[in-house]
């Protein structure tokens, strides 16, 4: 595979792209927009596709179980500002199935990957963003201006959670 990856592949304006920056480590940095909104688009055409590929590149790569190897996930890295500002409202509130058919298979995918996956939360992380980030193996943030922060949790919001282990 030649890196970078920009995905959606063929788009004149990517949103996200994969970087291979040594033998063993993979990164996705989303550009999503000013603040990586989460919606279908992201989901399907960024984060699903690039840990397939990621994947896929890591399994060819070596025959040895258990072969080092890991995912960085990164905010956009041209502005620093921004991990993830949660789910893009406007796009998902059209589709009353977003969290089983998108959301959910996203954290489901995440906690299963094959290799560690890192969020390098570079900017602040929202709402479903800190979802996002919590799936993930492990999280480092920068030491810079930045908020995590699960709101519904202080208003109350019903969050089911079927990913979990019951």
């Amino acid at each position: 595979m030649s890196y970078p990856i920009r995905l959606p592949i063929g788009s004149p304006a990517p949103l996200g792209s994969v970087h291979h920056p040594t033998p063993t480590t993979w990164e996705l940095e989303m550009h999503y927009g000013v603040d990586n909104r989460i919606n279908h688009d992201l989901i399907d055409k960024v984060f699903l596709k690039a840990l397939d590929l990621v994947e896929k590149d890591w399994r060819w790569s070596t025959t040895e179980v258990g072969a080092p190897g890991a995912l960085i996930i990164v905010g956009k890295k041209s502005q620093q500002k921004f991990f993830s500002n949660g789910l893009d409202y406007e796009r998902i509130s059209e589709d009353p199935g977003f969290f089983a058919n998108y959301f959910d298979v996203l954290i489901r995918r995440l906690i299963d990957f094959p290799m560690p996956i890192i969020a390098a939360i570079n900017g602040h992380c929202f709402a479903a963003g800190f979802v996002l980030a919590l799936a993930c193996d492990y999280r480092v943030m920068t030491s810079g201006r930045a908020w995590c922060c699960l709101n519904e949790l202080e208003v109350g919001a019903h969050c089911d959670l079927p990913w979990l282990p019951s």
